[in-house]
């Protein structure tokens, strides 16, 4: 029965006094307040033969002559005749909202949710009232709870698609020092990062494990439940967030990029594309950005590495670094070196291009953090320290074989490195 007024159900952010209030007397119910009358019974929202029907009909006409806070009372007063009847409650929160409490109409909204979450016109307030209040996640949370439940809600669904949430990702190659800021990142307060996931890697690294083990967003049975369904990378992404949603939590993918530009010995050939991006733009905005080493240093930790012993060439390594830093240009980067040189500069500007609030207390305990694939011992220097280190010896022979390649030089000129 009781809505937030129409124009009010749009992406723009505004506030309460935004709300349209017509104030011209011959206007109807619904055109002045956004209250409208229900046209079909839904359960545990019929109007009951009775006292509590009567005094929300009376705070009805009052909200309708713009006697809001009259109302409120009658709306109350209902709603302890009938302590099942979500209207009633659900009007408190509406009115509330138009006399500009916002704190108390939220608080009135939640518990018509919660007595009644299928109620379309309460489900449809409470997106409105997250939205105007910039929590358009948990919106959107709202939103997809009940098209679950109730697919052919197009109201619902519409704003669904308004409110498609963003997804943040961080794409690196590997021996690049992502793990280190993965971590800073992954220990900072409200993030909830998974660790080199990827459409082709879930035999290797599962989304749905890690978010399980690690931030206990799954448990038991339920657990079992998801993986028996098969599900796909989206379909497991999607249901992480919701929750990570739910817990105020902001989820952050480390993409395991290596897949994609390297390829060996997990896959048979590298895409050159971003693939984890590309499946789950169907769903989510993306905000992503990238991190770089340079290509020598990232060559000689990585083929030191057993698992790419003899796996892979220079020129194999250099055509997937060289793509993987076209996509760094146009996404944007930072680079592992100005990290190790700034720790604090580099994860201020890591939130700023994810839209992530900073966190220095990442400098106390990303030491720590063991939430991460990828993290092995570091042979030359202390594990608690961020610090730059010399350049491992090259010998001659191998620094002709990447003087000589073409995507050496076109790498080193897009992220700004030189040649020693």
């Amino acid at each position: 029965m009781g809505r937030i007024s129409d124009n009010r159900r749009k992406k723009k952010k505004t506030t309460v006094a935004n709300i349209r209030r017509d104030d011209s007397s011959d206007c109807s119910f619904k055109e002045k307040t956004g209250f409208y009358e229900e046209e079909t019974e839904q359960v545990g929202s019929h109007i009951p033969l009775s006292e509590a029907g009567l005094l929300n009909q009376r705070g009805e006409d009052l909200a309708a002559a713009g006697q809001y806070e009259e109302a409120v009372e009658h709306f109350q007063r209902a709603a302890g005749c009938s302590p099942d009847w979500v209207v009633p409650v659900n009007n408190i929160g509406v009115a509330c909202w138009q006399i500009g409490d916002s704190n108390k109409a939220m608080e009135w909204i939640k518990k018509a949710f919660v007595l009644n979450p299928d109620h379309r016109e309460t489900v449809l307030n409470f997106i409105e009232m997250l939205t105007q209040m910039e929590s358009e996640d948990l919106a959107f949370a709202v939103a997809q709870s009940y098209l679950k439940r109730h697919p052919d809600a197009p109201e619902i669904k519409a704003r669904s698609g308004i409110l498609r949430p963003s997804i943040r990702i961080i794409h690196h190659m590997a021996r690049s020092g992502g793990t280190i800021m993965c971590k800073c990142l992954g220990c900072m307060n409200d993030v909830l990062l998974l660790s080199e996931v990827h459409p082709l890697g879930m035999q290797w690294f599962d989304p749905l494990t890690q978010a399980a083990e690690w931030y206990h967003l799954f448990f038991g049975d339920e657990l079992d439940e998801l993986k028996a369904l098969n599900l796909s990378f989206l379909q497991k992404i999607v249901r992480i967030y919701a929750r990570a949603v739910e817990l105020n939590r902001h989820l952050v993918l480390r993409d395991w990029s290596h897949l994609d530009f390297t390829a060996v010995p997990f896959v048979q050939s590298p895409s050159y594309s971003l693939t984890t991006a590309t499946v789950l733009e169907s769903q989510f905005n993306i905000v992503r950005l990238t991190t770089v080493r340079h290509p020598i240093d990232q060559w000689l930790s990585l083929s030191r590495l057993a698992v790419m012993n003899g796996r892979i060439s220079i020129d194999a390594f250099l055509r997937g670094y060289c793509r993987f830093a076209e996509c760094a240009k146009e996404i944007g980067f930072i680079r592992y070196e100005d990290f190790t040189r700034d720790p604090e500069w580099a994860m201020h500007s890591v939130c700023s291009l994810l839209d992530l609030k900073y966190d220095d207390s990442f400098l106390s305990k990303w030491s720590t953090y063991r939430s991460i694939t990828g993290d092995t011992r570091s042979q030359r220097g202390p594990d608690d320290q961020i610090k730059s280190m010399p350049r491992r010896p090259v010998d001659q022979a191998l620094l002709k074989q990447f003087e000589v390649s073409k995507d050496y030089w076109t790498a080193l000129g897009l992220l700004g490195y030189e040649h020693p």
